[in-house]
C-alpha cells in the first residue's frame, strides 16, 4: 500500500500522532519527545524532536540545554498560522506560548497532563488543547511489517 492510501485509511489524528512518536525514536533525550505541524491545509507538515543544538552527540543529555521538540516543529514550520500541533508529551508552557504566538489553532497531545500554566494559557488564546483518544496499534503492526520485508 503507498503511503498516501496509508494515510487516507487512518483517521488524520492517529496517522499525525503515529508520526509524532516515529520521530520521537530519534532523539536522544532518556525520555523522548516528537511533535508533528500539520498545516492548516492539511497537506504539509513538519517534524521536531528534542535536540541539544550546536552541541556533540558525545556530550551527555542535559535537559537544560534542550530545545522542545515542540519548538523545533513550530520553528521548522513556513506559516504555522491556523495549523494544528501534535505531540508526544503536552507541550510545557514556553512551548504553549510559542504555538500561541504562531497562530496555532489546537493542540493535541498524547502522555503526561497539561499543567495549570498551560491550560490558563489555551484559555485566554481561545486554543484547543486535546488529549490524544485515538489509536497508534496501527504503528507496531506497519513497523513489524517493515522489518519483515527488511525494510528497516
Amino acid at each position: 500500500m503507498d503511503r498516501k492510501k496509508q494515510r487516507d485509511a487512518l483517521p488524520r489524528d492517529d496517522y499525525y500522532m503515529g508520526l509524532a512518536h516515529v520521530v520521537s525514536a530519534m532523539c536522544r533525550n532518556p525520555t523522548p519527545s516528537g511533535s508533528v505541524v500539520l498545516h492548516a491545509s492539511g497537506h504539509d507538515y513538519v517534524t521536531g524532536v528534542d535536540v541539544m543544538p550546536g552541541v556533540s552527540d558525545a556530550v551527555p543529555w542535559d535537559t537544560d540545554l534542550c530545545v522542545h521538540s515542540e519548538t523545533e516543529a513550530l520553528i521548522s514550520a513556513s506559516s504555522p498560522e491556523g495549523s494544528t500541533l501534535y505531540s508526544t508529551r503536552c507541550p510545557c508552557a514556553s512551548c504553549t506560548s510559542l504555538a500561541v504566538r504562531l497562530g496555532i489553532k489546537r493542540i493535541v497531545y498524547h502522555t503526561v497532563k497539561p499543567c495549570d500554566k498551560v491550560l490558563d494559557i489555551v484559555r485566554l488564546a481561545y486554543i484547543q488543547l486535546e488529549e490524544f483518544k485515538g489509536d497508534i496499534n496501527w504503528l507496531r503492526d506497519f513497523t513489524r511489517g517493515m522489518e519483515q520485508r527488511n525494510l528497516f
